[in-house]
């Protein structure tokens, strides 16, 4: 167990470090107002591939997940529902998954899917991921009947379920023959059951999408998250991959975009200025990593003489102006997401006790030398509290200097493999959401940035991918918060999002983790 925890996170680390078409189109009259055929999205990247399951960016998520659907998908509190399941059991040890599949679901061939599709997906997903990595010892992906799949273990899987739904790269499920003529880059038609089929793609321009005409959901509502039943209300949906955030905010004031992602908190005011709507997706965690491989903050005092000195408030106002688009929170699993949120985490942050901080550092080894504070020219907010920090850390005596790099520069200096790492001391970052919060990158990162002894959490860890009890596994949960925060491994301090705008005329826009088009209408 403790193996495949460490395969975990070796693999995230190698997932973060990855991290315009003639527009005429007609009308449709529903009742008294009349809604565009064709809306357009400025969308701020574009993705290195559409393969689902090889795609480690969220821009191939928010595009693909209109084309292809899971077994499971996450509401919007991030809990696992059903979808191209209709139904699923496990055994009391949780090494054998059963899963029952809708009859008469059609991907776009107009094929119905069966198992055999079901089974070649996984075990697709499972190859790319590493079997090591979201699958337990042993996995085995077996049809039982055209409608029934097993997966079985050698060892409790507990968590399954939440890594079928992981936001960066989930287990989509496509025709067997795609898969059996995918390539090394992955698949290479982009075939799926979801409410919008692919058209066409134009390098540095744009993703057009068109209606699924057959498209059947589950059955229940989709309540703004990824689960549930999606309806295609515009014909046809482009995603016009737009770099530039200023040239994304006018294009939607001027009407030549309906949507834009990733508006800049600077231009918040602009925003109000032209009346348009704003959309908060939290899809984003932020922490503070200090390198515990070398240098000062291999002394845990002086890790927690940090904590007490930083103020949240203080730097977060200083990044984003407007406090709608974040919260102060110490959990690892923030307050937009419910179901694994830790208020008793709450106490480990935004204490304030300079005089104590002083008396840590001046009780401490620490003999004045440079900390090296980095940060990223790539995002604005980091930079903004990053020089807070440093204001706060050099009052109780760290002599703290900030170097700013670009964003390929940044990751050369984080991600450089060696077990001692002398690029920085201390880092600001985040990283997106995940179903399943053991998943998630902050494990990823407090490995490879704080380089800090993730064998503490093991035992809570290797509990929490055995027990089907979902009260223990948050109980489990709350004691590796716990753990992280008394040996004071990392700070976690604040949820942000991102800003999704639109003109007034659109409507129904599902902002889960990027721009999802199912339900979706612009009036003319």
């Amino acid at each position: 167990m403790r193996k495949r925890i460490l395969a975990v996170i070796i693999c995230a680390v190698m997932i973060l470090s990855m991290t315009a078409c003639g527009k005429s189109g007609g009308t449709s009259n529903g009742g008294s107002t009349s809604y565009k055929d064709e809306i357009h999205i400025a969308y701020n990247a574009e993705p290195e591939t559409f393969d689902p399951v090889h795609g480690t960016a969220m821009a191939t998520r928010t595009i693909t997940k209109n084309i292809y659907e899971g077994l499971l998908e996450m509401d919007a509190d991030y809990n696992v529902k059903c979808q191209l399941a209709e139904k699923y059991e496990t055994n009391d040890d949780a090494t054998e998954y059963t899963f029952y599949l809708r009859k008469g679901v059609k991907f776009h061939n107009g094929k119905e899917m069966t198992a055999d599709d079901v089974v070649a997906s996984l075990n697709y997903y499972a190859d790319f991921k590493s079997s090591v990595t979201y699958f337990a010892t042993g996995s085995r992906f077996e049809k039982v009947d055209d409608y029934t799949v097993k997966i079985k273990f050698d060892e409790p899987s507990a968590m399954l379920p939440y890594y079928l739904v992981n936001q960066t790269g989930f287990a989509a499920i496509m025709p067997k023959e795609v898969i059996e003529s995918a390539t090394e880059a992955g698949v290479t038609e982009f075939i799926g059951t979801g409410p919008y089929k692919y058209d066409s793609y134009v390098s540095g321009e744009y993703f057009k999408l068109v209606k699924n005409d057959d498209y059947v959901g589950p059955g229940y509502e989709c309540n703004g998250g990824d689960a549930g039943d999606r309806v295609a209300e515009t014909k046809t949906v482009y995603f016009d991959f737009v770099t530039d955030p200023m040239t994304r905010l006018a294009g939607v004031n001027t009407g030549e975009y309906d949507i834009a992602t990733n508006i800049s908190y600077d231009n918040l005011a602009e925003v109000d200025a032209y009346g348009l709507q704003k959309y908060a997706d939290w899809s984003m965690n932020g922490c503070l990593f200090m390198n515990q491989s070398h240098g000062i903050f291999k002394d845990e005092n002086l890790r927690k003489a940090v904590r007490l000195v930083m103020d949240p408030e203080e730097m977060m106002a200083a990044a984003i102006p407007d406090s709608t688009f974040y919260n102060i929170t110490g959990s690892f699993a923030g307050k937009n997401m419910p179901a694994w949120y830790v208020e008793d985490a709450e106490q480990y942050i935004g204490i304030k006790d300079v005089d104590a901080a002083k008396k840590l550092v001046e009780d401490s080894d620490y003999d004045g030398s440079t900390v090296k504070l980095i940060t990223t020219s790539a995002y604005p907010d980091m930079v903004a509290m990053t020089m807070v920090l440093q204001q706060e850390l050099k009052s109780i005596g760290l002599n703290v200097e900030v170097e700013t790099y670009d964003w390929a520069t940044t990751l050369q200096k984080l991600w450089n493999y060696e077990p001692v790492n002398e690029n920085y001391d201390m880092y600001i970052m985040c990283y997106p959401y995940e179903a399943a919060p053991t998943s998630s990158s902050i494990l990823t990162m407090i490995y490879s940035i704080a380089y800090a002894d993730l064998d503490l959490i093991s035992e809570p860890m290797a509990k929490m991918e055995s027990t089907t009890d979902e009260n223990e596994r948050f109980e489990c949960w709350k004691e590796i918060q716990d753990i992280l925060y008394k040996n004071e491994m990392v700070i976690k301090f604040y949820d942000e999002a991102s800003v999704t705008i639109s003109t007034t005329k659109v409507e129904n826009l599902n902002n889960f983790s990027g721009p999802l088009c199912w339900g979706v209408k612009a009036a003319e």
